[in-house]
């Protein structure tokens, strides 16, 4: 549900505009307020920026109770949590604490957590913050930036790679055994949590770098749809896939564009599970 969108090139992106003013459950990220109004907009906090939790907690309450500068937006994100020293870890629990403890009316849903892969952190090691953020009932935004390179180095079929692939989503299993996705899930059902879990997929040139990225853009849709388990999770009433990150210079601006914003009519809003694309081609392997 989460696009992160260069505000100073929205221009560029007209179909994925109108795809978030459309889709009520759909976010802009940004720093700034986007075109698409403040009802679609997701404001972004560093989680570094702040000098601890409390200080982090006390902005997303500040914003979400319209007592910052006008436009107030529909949503706070904070980027990100992931693996590595603990400051990060740490902020973003004591945020999530202290929003439950001094704001217990605020609407849990109205702020997020951009979670990175599993690659980076096994989720059940990140359980300290996670388990604060699921009890708050904030969204969490999961990082599902896979590589087009390793999809193609991962099996000589289009079978075994969308084997690796849907691994590479879930975590726990196969190629991927790290704690993720389908672990964070299940933590989320036993703490009886109502936080929403969405995913976000990278569309720039350093994930999409083989020679076929709008195949393999439209894979990813494929393979989440058909292959994890959660199809809902991308489904239009929970937002659809998320984009990371739309912004002139790291992609080819209409073609990426418009095979994302296909693909987000094929899969998340019309439900399909059949592939709108042909195979990825990986040349030479």
């Amino acid at each position: 549900m989460f696009n992160t969108v260069d505000v100073a090139t929205a221009g560029d992106w007209p179909a994925l505009s109108a795809l978030i003013r459309d889709e009520p459950t759909t976010r802009w990220v940004s720093d700034t307020p986007p075109p698409v109004g403040p009802q679609r907009w997701a404001l972004r906090l560093g989680v570094e920026d702040f000098a601890d939790g409390e200080a982090l907690g006390a902005r997303i309450a500040g914003v979400l109770e319209g007592r910052g500068p006008p436009p107030a937006p529909a949503h706070v994100i904070v980027d990100e949590l992931r693996g590595g020293a603990g400051t990060t870890m740490a902020r973003i629990a004591d945020c999530a604490a202290w929003l439950r403890r001094e704001r217990p009316g605020l609407d849990g849903g109205r702020w997020a957590v951009y979670l990175a892969h599993q690659d980076v952190a096994p989720f059940d090691a990140l359980a300290p913050a996670l388990d604060h953020v699921l009890a708050a009932g904030a969204t969490i935004a999961v990082e599902m930036y896979a590589n087009h390179g390793a999809y193609c180095d991962n099996g000589f079929s289009s079978e075994q790679r969308d084997a690796w692939l849907a691994d590479f989503f879930l975590g726990g299993r196969g190629s991927s055994p790290r704690p993720g996705f389908a672990w964070l899930d299940e933590r989320r059902r036993a703490l009886g949590s109502r936080s929403r879990l969405t995913a976000v997929f990278g569309v720039t040139n350093v994930y999409l770098d083989g020679p076929a990225p709008a195949e393999f853009l439209d894979r990813m849709f494929l393979v989440w749809a058909t292959r994890t388990g959660f199809p809902h999770v991308i489904g239009a009433a929970n937002g659809g896939a998320g984009s990371y990150k739309w912004q002139r210079g790291h992609l080819d601006a209409r073609l990426r564009e418009g095979a994302f914003t296909a693909a987000w009519d094929h899969y998340c809003r019309a439900g399909r599970t059949t592939p709108l694309a042909g195979p990825v081609p990986c040349a030479g392997r």
